[in-house]
């Protein structure tokens, strides 16, 4: 990753109340912009949720997804799919 590029980290979890948390940080912060956003909506399409419950089951309570990009690859990753005319809308 450049240096110039935002960090995007999305981080999936179980809680112990069996409830699914997904936490967007735009270079370690809360505040997340539409590149990190767009990255959410990304791995939805892979059902982040689904994933996590399952590592959960196979490795325990307190296993983490953790999605990491930057802001230039879900640039790059936009102008393709509007080049090609698609959209990502999970």
């Amino acid at each position: 990753m450049t240096q110039d590029a935002d960090r995007i980290k999305i981080i999936c979890k179980i809680q112990e109340d069996g409830a699914f948390q997904e936490q967007l940080l735009l270079n370690e912060s809360d505040t997340a912009d539409e590149a990190a956003r767009q990255a959410s909506r990304l791995l939805r399409l892979f059902s982040p949720e689904q994933l996590t419950r399952q590592l959960s089951a196979q490795y325990g309570a307190g296993s983490v997804l953790v999605f990491r990009t930057d802001t230039r690859q879900m640039q790059e990753f936009s102008d393709l799919l509007t080049a090609h005319g698609g959209q990502v809308t999970a």
